[in-house]
C-alpha cells in the first residue's frame, strides 16, 4: 500500500555546508522568505517513489512540517488545507484503482499520476470541495475490516441522521467542518431527543441511550477527521454534550426459561425455530451477530481433566471485538448443545432480525409469560416508565441478558467468570444484572456469612 506525504522543495536557505554547520551547532536551518513549490511524495516501496508537483506555493514560515499542512493561524489556512486534503484523497483513490490486482507497473503508473495531478491541482469549484459526508464515507470504508456489520450499519445510520438534520436546519445547508462546534452538537442533541421521527415508538424523539449511541458514533468519526487534518475543532471532547441515560433491563428467570423450553411448538416450525434460537442465545450468553454467523466447524472437542472426558466447545472469533473465544458447552451452557444436535449443528438462518423480534413475542405469549415487568428510560430530562407483560419485552438481545442474570443471581457464578462466558468488555455492564433487593441481600448474608451456624465474636460488652 502506497504512503502519501506533502513536501516543500528547497524550504531552507543557504548552501549545503551552511545548513550542516547550523545543525552541528544545534540550530535549525534558516527558512527561505519567499514561497516555494509544494510536492506530494507517493511512496510504493523503498525503490519506487514518485514526486508530484502541485500548483501550490507556500512560504516555509507558514508551513507546519510535522502535520504537513499550513499553520492554523495563517489567513486562508482552512481553505488551503481543505484543498490539500481533497488532492491527497483523490490521488490515493486514483492510485488504488491503478494498483488494484497489480494491473499496472510502477513505470506505467508514473505518467498517469503526473497527468492526473496536473488536472486536479487547478483551482476547484465550490461544488467540488470536500464535505464532512465525503470523509464520513471514507471513515466507514476504513472501518469495514475492523468492526462488525452491525457497527458499520450504526455508522451509516449516523451519517443518514446527520444528513436529515442539516436538511431541517437551514443554517447548516452547506455543512463544513468549521460549523461542527459545541453549538452544533447541542442542536443535534435536541434534534435527537425531541424532533427526529422514531419508527419504533412512532413518536418524535429517541431515548437518551439511543441518542448517546449515535452521538458516540459521530464523535468517533470526528476523532478520525481530526487525526487526518480534516477537522480542527474540539466539540466532540466537551463534557457538556454528555447525556444522562437510564435503561432498565428486563430479563427472564430460570423457571420462565424452562417454561419456554417445554412449550410444544412441533406444529409450528416457524415459531419452534425462533424459540430454539432464543434459547441458544440464553444458554450461551453470546451476541446475536455471533449467533447469526455460527458455523458447524466452530464446535470442537477437548479433553477435560476436571470431568475426565471429552467436552464440546464453541470456538469462534467475536465479531465485535475481533478476539478469540472458547465457550465450554457444559452446565447451564450445555442446553445449547442439545439445540445444535437437534439441527445437526446447523442453526436456522432464514429468519431476519426484525421478523425474529416479532416472532419471539408471539412465542412468549403462547408460553404465557405474562409476569408484569417495567422499565424506566430517559428522554432528555424526562423519565418515561413502561409497564407491560414480560413477553412484550422479548427480543434477540434478551437471550444474552438472560444468561448473565441467571448465572449471577440464580447460580451465584462469580462476576469475573460470567464475564469470561459473555465476554462483556466492561464489567460494570454486568453489575446491572445483579439483583439489588433486600431479599437477595438477606439470602446472600445467610448463605455466605453464616459460618455453619457459628456465632461471630464481637467486642461489644454486655
Amino acid at each position: 500500500m502506497a504512503s502519501y506525504k506533502f513536501f516543500l522543495k528547497d524550504a531552507y536557505s543557504g548552501t549545503k555546508q551552511e545548513k550542516e554547520q547550523r545543525i552541528k551547532e544545534g540550530k535549525t536551518p534558516l527558512l527561505k522568505k519567499h514561497p516555494v513549490s509544494l510536492y506530494l511524495i507517493v511512496t510504493f516501496n523503498r525503490d519506487e517513489r514518485l514526486r508530484l508537483k502541485t500548483s501550490h506555493k507556500i512560504k516555509p514560515e507558514n508551513w507546519d512540517f510535522k502535520r504537513e499542512q499550513v499553520k492554523g493561524q495563517v489567513t486562508g489556512a482552512f481553505e488551503t488545507n481543505e484543498s490539500l486534503n481533497v488532492l491527497k484523497y483523490e490521488i490515493k483513490t486514483f492510485t488504488d484503482k491503478l494498483t488494484y490486482h497489480n494491473q499496472y507497473t510502477f513505470q506505467e503508473i508514473k505518467p498517469l499520476l503526473k497527468e492526473f495531478i496536473q488536472k486536479k491541482t487547478q483551482p476547484q469549484k465550490q461544488s467540488e470541495k470536500i464535505t464532512p459526508f465525503i470523509i464520513f464515507e471514507k471513515y466507514i470504508e476504513s472501518r469495514k475490516d475492523e468492526v462488525s456489520h452491525r457497527t458499520i450499519q450504526k455508522f451509516k445510520t449516523t451519517k443518514t441522521i446527520l444528513e436529515n438534520f442539516i436538511k431541517e436546519k437551514k443554517e447548516y445547508k452547506d455543512l463544513n467542518f468549521r460549523q461542527i462546534d459545541s453549538d452544533f452538537i447541542l442542536k443535534l442533541k435536541h434534534y435527537l431527543h425531541y424532533e427526529i421521527y422514531n419508527a419504533k415508538t412512532k413518536k418524535n424523539g429517541f431515548f437518551n441511550d439511543t441518542a448517546n449511541k449515535y452521538l458516540k458514533a459521530l464523535f468517533l468519526f470526528l476523532k478520525f477527521a481530526k487525526k487526518h487534518n480534516y477537522y480542527n475543532g474540539n466539540a466532540h471532547e466537551e463534557k457538556n454534550i454528555k447525556i444522562k441515560s437510564r435503561n432498565d433491563i428486563v430479563v427472564m428467570k430460570l423457571d420462565e426459561v424452562n417454561k419456554l423450553k417445554e412449550l410444544d411448538l412441533s406444529q409450528n416450525k416457524r415459531l419452534e425455530k425462533t424459540r430454539d434460537l432464543f434459547l441458544f442465545a440464553t444458554y450461551t450468553g453470546q451476541r446475536w451477530g455471533d449467533i447469526e454467523n455460527f458455523k458447524k466447524d466452530q464446535i470442537i472437542s477437548k479433553y477435560s481433566a476436571k470431568l475426565g472426558k471429552e467436552v464440546h466447545y464453541w470456538k469462534f472469533t467475536i465479531q465485535k471485538t475481533k478476539t478469540a473465544h472458547e465457550l465450554p458447552l457444559i452446565g447451564f451452557c450445555k442446553g445449547a448443545l442439545s439445540i445444535l444436535e437437534k439441527y445437526d449443528f446447523e442453526l436456522p438462518n432464514d429468519i431476519s432480525n426484525q421478523k425474529f423480534n416479532d416472532y419471539i413475542k408471539e412465542v412468549g405469549e403462547k408460553a404465557k409469560l405474562n409476569r408484569k415487568a417495567s422499565t424506566t428510560r430517559m428522554q432528555g430530562s424526562k423519565e418515561i416508565k413502561k409497564e407491560q407483560e414480560l413477553y412484550k419485552f422479548m427480543s434477540s438481545h434478551m437471550g444474552r441478558r438472560n444468561c448473565a442474570s441467571i448465572m449471577l443471581n440464580e447460580f451465584q457464578v462469580s462476576i469475573d467468570k460470567v464475564q469470561q462466558i459473555t465476554k462483556h468488555q466492561d464489567i460494570n455492564t454486568l453489575l446491572k444484572y445483579i439483583h439489588q433487593s433486600t431479599e437477595a441481600l438477606e439470602a446472600e448474608l445467610i448463605s455466605k456469612t453464616n459460618l455453619q451456624g457459628k456465632q461471630l465474636k464481637t467486642n461489644d460488652k454486655k
